[in-house]
Order: structure tokens, then sequence, then C-alpha cells
């Protein structure tokens, strides 16, 4: 009878109890301190695959901006590091069984007896190795709790505003719960130390605000920054903020009018989507490009000049701006995306250069009659 097939019915604890006892019980010292080399190897493996993971993790989270943490973020490593840790530990004798059993198998002419003494060692490096583990891995741990709390101690807060410092200032990253501002003043300096930047999502949703003043210590705002404030009517504008990001006025349905400073060199896209109230806007000359659904569905937005250097005019840029009458195209543009005046209902007329490119979809759905022109007619 091989040995699988004799010990194939026993449960591993009764394999350990009846076939090692013996075994174990010869070998001097505390039999605590008795352990399967098989076990030491699946435990070496466990912390060097938990151990790496856990560390890449904490290497990412630290690498990351503190401006962009957040609290949250600390969450993997400190989750991988307990699976690392109860890895290391929950590995036990009766694991061993099954390994052994597998050697004996792989060494039929060797008595069973002979696997497991050759298998048993006495272990207190190993225990030391593993309490080395054990705290290895709540250093880990705590310093991604350290990172994360000194996040947050971090914070400094004027008027319901959250600001984090940054490499080159201050930064205003949010807002507390229940922001109730209405009359928003954005300082310029937070403890000494200049406010330079508005982050992504500063102040998104925040359906209280009624205008914003902004200093201009201020050179950039960040993507969604004011989206969705449905009751913001005015803001000032740093006069060194070089380019509206990404959805940053997006949804802003009471904006009636904003001015831009000429230090603006790029407006992205979706900028000024769903801004139902605004009717007028004067466009930067520094810009080149009107992005793709830029204005899209300004249902009050009657005229827009577009500056001499701007080469092209995103798709979907003007679509749905129902009352838009008033065009003035310059000469540089080169081409007019798919749908960039679609919908644009009171668009009667509008000139475009001879040699520009239009997308036949640009002036779907709109009555507007095209004519273009040589430079020497402009």
């Amino acid at each position: 009878m091989n040995v699988w097939e004799q010990y194939k019915n026993q449960s591993e604890k009764k394999i350990v109890r009846d076939l090692l006892q013996e075994e174990i019980n010869q070998l001097e010292g505390n039999p605590e301190q008795i352990i399967f080399s098989s076990v030491i190897r699946k435990r070496l493996w466990t912390a060097i695959f938990w151990g790496f993971l856990t560390l890449a993790l904490l290497i990412r989270y630290i690498a990351t901006d503190s401006l962009d943490r957040d609290f949250r973020d600390a969450v993997p490593p400190i989750l991988m590091g307990l699976i690392w840790m109860y890895r290391v530990c929950s590995v036990n004798y009766k694991k061993a069984a099954w390994n052994m059993v597998r050697d004996a198998m792989k060494s039929p002419e060797k008595p069973f007896s002979q696997v497991v003494s050759d298998n048993i060692q006495l272990t207190e490096a190993w225990i030391s190795s593993k309490s080395a583990h054990v705290l290895l891995c709540l250093l880990l741990i705590f310093a991604s709790l350290g990172i994360a709390v000194g996040d947050r101690l971090s914070e400094m807060r004027v008027d319901g505003m959250i600001f984090k410092n940054g490499q080159k200032g201050c930064v205003l990253v949010n807002c507390v719960a229940n922001f109730t501002g209405a009359h928003v003043e954005i300082p310029s300096h937070v403890e000494g130390k200049r406010v330079v930047a508005i982050d992504s999502g500063a102040f998104m949703n925040e359906q209280t605000i009624v205008s914003v003043n902004m200093p201009d210590t201020v050179i950039s705002i960040g993507a969604e920054a004011f989206s969705g404030c449905t009751n913001l009517k005015s803001i000032v504008i740093s006069e060194n903020v070089v380019e509206i990001r990404g959805n940053c006025f997006e949804n802003c349905t009471s904006l009636t009018e904003i001015n831009l400073p000429e230090s603006i060199t790029a407006i992205h896209g979706y900028a000024f989507r769903n801004c139902s109230s605004l009717e007028q806007i004067d466009l930067p000359g520094g810009i080149t490009e009107i992005r793709g659904n830029c204005f899209e569905n300004c249902i009050n937005l009657k005229s827009i000049v577009i500056p001499e250097g701007v080469t092209r005019i995103g798709g979907h840029a003007f679509m749905g701006c129902t009352s838009l009458s008033s065009v003035t195209v310059p000469n540089t543009v080169q081409s007019i995306g798919s749908s960039a005046f679609r919908q644009c209902r009171s668009l009667r007329r509008i000139e475009i250069p001879a040699n520009a490119s239009v997308d036949e979809r640009a002036f779907k759905e709109s009555p507007t009659i095209i004519y273009h022109l040589d430079e020497k007619d402009k």
C-alpha cells in the first residue's frame, strides 16, 4: 500500500498528531518551536508575494502628489498589509502534512517516518523571522496611516475653503461639507503663503455660491472647478490665469457674463457647456482653438467674435446655441468640425475663409448660408 492510499482517509490534523508526534517529541526544546521546512518555504513565498504588493502600493501612494492624495487612497496599502500579515501567520502545522505526503510519494523507497524526520527543523530563527515580517508589515501600515493623517492635519481652512501646500504655493482643493458661502472671496495668501491654484472640482456642485472674486495670485484653475454651481452669476478671474480647463464652468446655468483675461491661451472642451444664461463672452486673443463642446447649449449666447489666431473650431463647439445670430470668423481658421454650429437656429449667415475645411455636418439643422471669402475680401 503506497503512502497516499495509507493516509488519504485521515484528516490533516490526525496525520500530524498520530504520525508526526513521535518525531516531534524526540527533539529537544519546546515543541512549540518545531515547524516543518515545507511550511517555512510556504511562508517565505507568501511573505515575498504579499510583501511586494504592499510595498508597491505604498510607493505608489507616497509618489502621488499630496494635492491629489485622499484619505481613501491609504486603504489599498493598509488592506494589502493586513492580508500579508494574515497569510504569514496563518500557515500552520496542518499545512505540512499534505506537502510531506507528496514528498513521500516522490520517494517511495524512503520510509514515511524518514520523510517526516527530514522535514522537521528547530526554527528559532524562523520564529524571529516571522516576527520581523509582522513588524515590517505593521511599519508599512502605520506609514500609510501616518501619511494620510499628516495630509489631513496639514490642511488649512479659511471661510469654509480647504487649502493645501503645493510646490509653488497654496492650492484651494475643496470646500467643507455643508458649505454655505454665497459671495466667495478667495484669499491671496493663507498662513503667509500665496494661493496659486484652484484644484479640480474645488467648488463643484456648490449650490449656494452666487459670486466669486479671485486674486491675481491664482495662475491655474482645474477641471470642473465650478461645474454645477447653478446659482453662480458672476466671477472675477485672475489676470494671471493661463488656461480654462475642461468642464470648468459646465452647468453654471445662472452665469450671464464672464470676462476672460488676455493671459489665457487655452480654453478646453466643455468649459462653458450648458451655461444656459450666458449672453456675452469676449474671447482672449491668445487662444488658438475653440475646442469641442466648449459652448454647447449656451442657448442665450447671441454673438461671438472668434479672435485672430484661432485655427480650428472643434466639433459641437457651439451646438445648440439657439440664440446665436452673429459669428465673426477670422482668416486664420482652417477647419470647422462636425456639428460645430448644429441647431443654431438663429444663425442665418456666416462668413468663413475660402480655404477653410468645413465638415459636412457642421451646420446641420441650422438655416445658415455660408459665404467663403478670400483674404482680400475680408
